[in-house]
């Protein structure tokens, strides 16, 4: 508001003053000082004077300079400065009147109003340790992040997550920050039991101000599966179902399982050998790899001779991998057209009626057979090195045999 007064002296001079600011109003960042120029103009008719004084104001506010002599007609200029305070909320104002007023007649002045806005502009960065990971089947993978508030004003800060299809689950979702200050908080993707090595699955993590819900940091994850299962088969199904019959939790291929010799069911959530004719008695499944990893706990019941087949194209041409109770060892026989050569043969001891984790490792010519964890036989045969069905053996029919939770990772 401009206010312009003149006033007469008995010696015939007249006081005039125009003081005008650039702006009647500015807006500020927090922690910024914001100034206005103001043009002082003596519009009387004789040098003067000129005071500069500011009232009402609750910031921080300086004038550059108080005093200004001037000439009539003459003009100057001079600086108000405001410093907008760190702790301001967004949009808050303060008024300061500045007023110029003439020394030759103290009842000329002219006053103005400055109207400083402060704004606060909310900023962070939310940054992971790593924006591709990979973890095998079943596994969690973690990824860190470091969340930063790089605003001039405390804030709290919503972390949310969209588009995964895998479980994931972020360590904190809501997170209080100083201005400045930095922690960190973790998203844990969980790979699926039954994915396929190479699949993969994103998640988009957004962290987002509190202050201003428009300011956000958005960061895109990728978890790719690795020793993905090419069986798993806990064989749950209906008593007596036949295996060939049954539906694998996971089958690579798709084929299900193929009936050798006898007849294999699935009788308590277990896989066994129902009935079958004295020798080799078989079942495999294709897995599509003959290089492989193939597990499963097996109880040898009363049988002599119970195990594993591995690498087989049929019921006489395959690997069998058999715990002999009866004589105490692991052997480990090629079935090349129903001509047996036994190639292995460790000793073990072994107890019928007992369960045994047996876990065959193929690779090449390379194989080596774990039993309960405990590397037992390390050895090496050229045969079927490309077949990918594995499955279960027995000699004779072995009814009280059980094999559980099958699996073959590539």
């Amino acid at each position: 508001m401009l206010l312009l007064f003149h006033g007469h002296q008995g010696n015939g001079v007249v006081a005039g003053v125009q003081n005008t600011p650039d702006a009647a109003g500015k807006t500020g960042e927090v922690d910024t000082t914001v100034t206005y120029t103001f043009t002082l103009v003596n519009t009387g008719n004789a040098g003067d004077i000129f005071t500069i004084t500011k009232a009402g104001e609750a910031w921080t506010t300086a004038i550059s300079d108080s005093s200004h002599s001037l000439e009539p007609a003459a003009e100057t200029t001079f600086d108000v400065t405001v410093d907008v305070p760190v702790d301001a909320a967004d949009d808050a104002t303060d008024t300061v009147t500045i007023t110029a007023t003439s020394t030759n007649d103290p009842a000329v002045a002219d006053s103005d109003e400055l109207t400083t806005t402060a704004n606060v502009t909310r900023s962070l960065t939310s940054v992971p340790d790593d924006a591709t990971k990979s973890g095998d089947v079943a596994t969690d993978v973690v990824y860190t992040f470091t969340l930063t508030n790089t605003g001039p004003q405390a804030d709290t800060f919503t972390i949310s997550k969209s588009g995964e299809a895998w479980t994931t689950v972020i360590s904190d979702e809501s997170i209080p920050l100083a201005a400045g200050a930095n922690t960190t908080f973790d998203v844990t993707v969980s790979v699926p039991l039954l994915a396929d090595t190479d699949d993969t699955d994103g998640v988009t993590i957004t962290a987002t101000s509190d202050g201003d819900p428009a300011v956000s940091d958005v960061d895109v994850l990728t978890t790719t599966a690795t020793n993905g299962y090419l069986v798993y088969d806990l064989f749950t199904d209906t008593n007596e179902v036949t295996l060939p019959n049954h539906m694998p939790d996971k089958d690579f291929v798709g084929a299900g399982w193929i009936a050798g010799t006898g007849v294999w069911d699935v009788v308590s959530n277990k896989a066994v050998q129902h009935s079958g004719g004295g020798g080799v008695n078989n079942v495999y499944i294709d897995s599509g790899d003959a290089d492989c990893t193939v597990e499963a706990t097996v109880n040898l019941g009363t049988g002599a001779y119970v195990g594993f087949v591995v690498r087989a194209t049929a019921t006489n041409s395959n690997i069998e991998i058999y715990l002999a109770s009866g004589d105490d060892k692991v052997y480990v026989t090629e079935n090349n057209g129903g001509a047996r050569t036994n190639f292995a043969a460790v000793a073990l001891a072994l107890s019928g009626n007992t369960s045994y984790k047996v876990t065959t490792i193929l690779s090449g010519t390379s194989i080596k057979v774990y039993v309960d964890d405990g590397l037992i036989v390390d050895t090496t045969r050229n045969f079927n090195l490309s077949a990918g069905g594995h499955g279960f053996f027995t000699w004779d029919a072995i009814p009280s045999a059980t094999w559980d939770g099958f699996t073959v990772a590539s």
